[in-house]
């Protein structure tokens, strides 16, 4: 499970888009994003606004930050099943790495 809370900066129009391409990943994945709750959930993902598309590799623990630019909105949708087979590597090796542990 991926824990997310977008920033309160995004716009809803890409809040909408980022809506649906998390739809779209946990209908084609096994990744499934819940929202943040800090009462909870000591380590997620903040989703915000930025000049670039950009995020650490892994996870680093606490907060991580998850920089969107609009041209990231657009393409995060329109991947292609290889594209996604790549980055499902990435992130399942991101994932199980033995120096990792996700809480």
């Amino acid at each position: 499970m991926v824990y997310t809370l977008v920033s309160d900066a995004v716009s809803s129009i890409a809040r909408h888009r980022i809506k649906k391409a998390m739809i779209h990943w946990q209908r084609h994945t096994c990744i499934k994003f819940v929202e943040y709750n800090p009462l909870k959930h000591r380590n997620y993902v903040r989703i915000q606004k930025g000049q670039w598309c950009a995020s650490k590799l892994g996870m680093a623990g606490g907060v991580q930050p998850l920089y969107i630019a609009l041209g990231c909105l657009v393409s995060a949708i329109a991947h292609t099943k290889v594209q996604h087979q790549k980055l499902c590597a990435m992130l399942f090796t991101a994932l199980n790495a033995p120096d990792k542990v996700f809480r």
